[in-house]
């Protein structure tokens, strides 16, 4: 069963080195009765609110949750961001972080949506290091797996946040939170 089947529609492919969650057999006895469960479960999680109901009930249930389902549960939430953000994929691709974009994103969107906002913005830094494309955003990431997957979580966010804005901007359906 694929997270397709078990929702009944496509959500964007995350696939990224550095948030590989590979469960050890005991974390994942210890974690629930049956282990694809939690996963599937997961699967269906579309907003913050769905994501820390099931952290509140996997953590009354069990107990403080691993290192590595907090990171499951922040690919999950990336995967649900991208959908909001229009995204079909976000990976790694020869040590560059590429994110694809829908038909509803333009160049000219995605780099309006990533332009700095402030002194401290964290894109700042990116300066001249994104590299755009008409249906792609490459970029390197830092060396560290956890600066990685910061960057990764800034700019899904940052392109759901301009998603966002240009469906309430459209008065589109679905775009008040």
């Amino acid at each position: 069963l694929t997270f397709v089947e078990a929702l009944g529609r496509p959500v964007p492919a995350v696939h990224l080195e550095y948030t590989s969650i590979r469960p050890r057999r005991s974390v994942e006895r210890n974690l629930h009765p049956c282990p694809i469960a939690p996963s599937i479960e997961l699967g269906r999680v579309v907003t913050d609110v769905g994501l820390e109901e099931m952290r509140r009930e996997l953590r009354d249930g069990y107990g403080p949750l691993p290192a590595r389902v907090e990171r499951l549960m922040g690919v999950s939430q990336v995967r649900y961001r991208a959908e909001d953000a229009g995204l079909t994929s976000v990976g790694l691709e020869e040590g560059q972080l590429v994110l694809r974009f829908g038909p509803d994103w333009s160049r000219a969107d995605t780099m309006r949506a990533l332009a700095p906002r402030a002194v401290d913005d964290p894109l700042r830094a990116l300066a001249g290091n994104l590299h755009y494309a008409s249906n792609h955003l490459r970029v390197r990431p830092p060396s560290d797996g956890d600066a990685a997957w910061r960057l990764t979580r800034h700019l899904v966010e940052r392109l759901a946040e301009a998603s966002a804005e240009a469906r309430r901007s459209a008065g589109a359906p679905g775009g008040a939170d």
